[in-house]
């Protein structure tokens, strides 16, 4: 009898694990819990670590038109942004970098975290990058990809 009470109460502890957890769709950017995967109330949140010289993660994904929750947090001894470059254009090195193909730009200093929130553009797929200078030759870039 008490071998099954303690089969009992470690089911229940697993069940109530399972719940705390969530459960909730498994979709996040990169695998390292950038993305929270819920859109549940029309927003999403994306955790991004910035440091010499990369983005983690460095895939993201995000329903368009929602809005998107960004916090970056700046690992690095210098300082870095997260820039997502307007549709249809792409920016292969620092002497290219040109504000005006910006969709939305991010910025922190070393050891800085910052968050805002912005819209996900039209569906398709964006360049990121860090548009300090020579940080996209030393490989500071990533992609977000809107679904529609």
């Amino acid at each position: 009898m008490r071998a099954f009470r303690l089969g009992v109460l470690a089911l229940a502890a697993a069940a109530l694990l399972l719940t705390a957890c969530g459960g909730g769709d498994d979709d996040d950017a990169g695998g390292n819990g950038g993305d929270d995967g819920g859109s549940a109330g029309g927003s999403t949140e994306l955790l991004i670590d910035a440091t010499d010289f990369a983005f983690d993660p460095d895939f993201y994904e995000v329903p368009t038109g929602e809005t998107i929750s960004v916090s970056l947090s700046n690992l690095g001894a210098v300082e870095h942004n997260w820039v997502i470059v307007t549709a249809g254009n792409e920016i292969t090195s620092s002497v290219d970098v040109d504000e005006s193909l910006f969709y939305f730009e991010l910025n922190a200093q070393a050891g800085e975290s910052i968050g805002t929130t912005f819209t996900a553009p039209a569906p398709g797929t964006y360049q990121v990058i860090c548009s300090i200078s020579g940080h996209i030759e030393a490989g500071m870039v990533a992609e977000l990809e809107v679904l529609g």
